[in-house]
């Protein structure tokens, strides 16, 4: 029981914390997101999304005023949205 507890812990805490912290990082500058989180597994333009988001899943919750950060842990995922001034405006949290 405690060694199931463990793994189930070991799989599901890493997306639930980054879910959690990128909960946190409104106002934050993208130099902190990539300090917390690492490289991206993806970067959408506001140019790339509208040309992208026909086939493209998650799509974005909203207009990419900038740039977007797609981090994904599993099933679960956030698109952190960045403004021209480098700062988090928006995240979307997501499960696939």
């Amino acid at each position: 029981m405690g060694m199931m507890l463990s793994l189930l812990g070991w799989m599901v805490l890493p997306q639930l914390w980054l879910q959690y912290r990128a909960g946190h990082m409104v106002g934050a500058e993208q130099t902190k997101v990539e300090r917390t989180f690492g490289p991206p597994f993806e970067v959408l333009t506001s140019s790339e999304a509208v040309s992208a988001a026909l086939g493209w899943q998650p799509r974005p919750s909203r207009p990419i005023s900038n740039k977007a950060l797609i981090y994904i842990r599993a099933n679960l995922g956030v698109i952190i949205y960045i403004d021209k001034n480098g700062k988090v405006e928006h995240v979307h949290k997501y499960g696939t």
